[in-house]
């Protein structure tokens, strides 16, 4: 439910949330530390060239949030 509610509230359409909801379907939730697995299936499929930033965000135990706005570096 968190990965459809943030993708509709910043309107991210399902391409660009497929890494989280593939994570999400291989290993189910494994609450903040997912964001390292999303990251990882992003790194492997190597993101278009125009894609610069990339917005990571992780859900914690007691709805803890933790955010960043990563850059590509290459």
């Amino acid at each position: 439910m968190i990965i459809q509610a943030i993708s509709d509230q910043l309107s991210i359409d399902k391409d660009q949330a497929m890494d989280s909801w593939e994570v999400l379907r291989k290993f189910g939730n494994m609450s903040s530390a997912s964001l390292v697995f999303v990251l990882d299936n992003m790194r492997r499929r190597q993101l278009p060239a125009h894609q610069t930033w990339v917005p990571a965000l992780a859900f914690g135990p007691g709805l803890n949030v933790e955010g960043s706005l990563l850059r590509r570096s290459v």
